[in-house]
């Protein structure tokens, strides 16, 4: 069915339910005064085939999302949390995505500072918009065939991507150092090649330090105590880095699967609250994700925390190269945090 005849449907409240139960669905809503959502015929495109829904119409936007049966995904402009809230409530296994202009310091204040109960998703909706565009077409792609581990999404199929294994403590500095020479053979400079580097450490210490100490048999808690840690070859983690000449992405795994998505989003609201003195922004546990996460989030463009709970945690960081920036703390970012549940073995 033609996307404008959808549209024409939804703007008169004339939706079929019989129409509309027919498969499953992806609901677009583009609240006037916010940035607008990319152009309809991109939308309909990236949504994989799923029947597609628009309204720009506040008042009939509940209408839209009370009588829309299998709906598969959320996708909205604005942080309106009622819509979010009644969306999860009707389809509480189902995805939510804000793609928004405005920096995480404004819009969790909007949303009640419950964004990890409300979106799973934030899509930085920025000039230029291949880079927003290419994220949902990415982001949804990874949704609905639960594929969602790996940077090489996020780059052309052309792009050379480097994986490392990570075997312990002892490997931290020359992945730092690696990575470092990788921007400077890309000419991207020395600032640059500092910042990655400095992305790199904060993305191994967690994956090393951090996610370890949390499994319950702490198998490795003497030796992180100790800041010499030798993995199994069983928990032995990955480094991969690559480039594609626009983005710039890291990515680390980890074997453990120990960071859930409420402590996720909370260590970064924590630390955009800029009227608290930072020290308290940050967990005082000996060992915290906080501030590494902090870092690393305040350096790029894109924070993407792919999880199986139990088993894997892979954080990553995509850096726009074509999107020079004076003030990272304040310009919208995108935050991802893809979850699937699965047995521990």
């Amino acid at each position: 069915m033609n996307i404008n005849i959808l549209r024409n449907y939804v703007s008169n409240c004339q939706l079929d339910a019989k129409v509309k139960s027919m498969k499953e669905s992806i609901l677009f809503i583009d609240i006037a005064g916010f940035k607008p959502l990319p152009d309809l015929r991109f939308l309909e495109l990236c949504s994989s085939g799923l029947t597609t829904f628009y309204t720009s119409e506040p008042a009939k936007a509940l209408d839209l999302i009370h009588t829309t049966e299998n709906a598969k995904v959320l996708i909205i402009n604005a942080p309106k949390p009622e819509l979010f809230f009644e969306f999860l409530q009707k389809n509480p296994n189902s995805h939510t995505i804000l793609i928004t202009d405005l920096p995480l310091a404004v819009y969790s204040p909007e949303l009640g500072c419950c964004e990890e109960r409300l979106i799973k998703h934030i899509i930085a909706n920025r000039f230029p918009s291949a880079w927003s565009e290419n994220e949902l077409r990415v982001s949804l792609r990874k949704l609905l065939k639960q594929d969602f581990f790996g940077i090489d999404k996020y780059l052309e199929s052309s792009a050379r991507t480097v994986s490392l294994k990570i075997t312990g403590s002892a490997v931290k500095e020359a992945y730092c150092q690696e990575l470092a020479n990788y921007a400077r053979s890309l000419r991207l400079g020395t600032h640059f090649a500092k910042q990655v580097s400095g992305i790199t450490e904060e993305l191994l210490t967690n994956a090393i330090f951090d996610a370890p100490l949390k499994v319950q048999n702490g198998r490795y808690v003497n030796s992180i105590k100790k800041r010499k840690i030798v993995f199994d070859e069983a928990d032995q983690g990955e480094l991969c880095f690559g480039s594609n000449g626009s983005v710039f992405a890291i990515g680390v795994r980890d074997l453990f699967g120990t960071l859930p998505k409420e402590h996720f989003f909370d260590y970064l609201r924590k630390v955009m609250r800029r009227n608290e003195d930072f020290e308290k922004l940050i967990d005082t546990k000996e060992i915290g994700a906080g501030l590494g996460l902090y870092k690393i989030f305040y350096h790029s463009h894109a924070l993407i925390c792919n999880s199986i709970k139990g088993q894997i945690t892979e954080v990553i960081s995509l850096i726009d190269l074509n999107f020079k920036v004076k003030d990272f703390g304040k310009i919208a970012k995108s935050v991802h945090f893809f979850s699937e549940e699965k047995p521990v073995s």
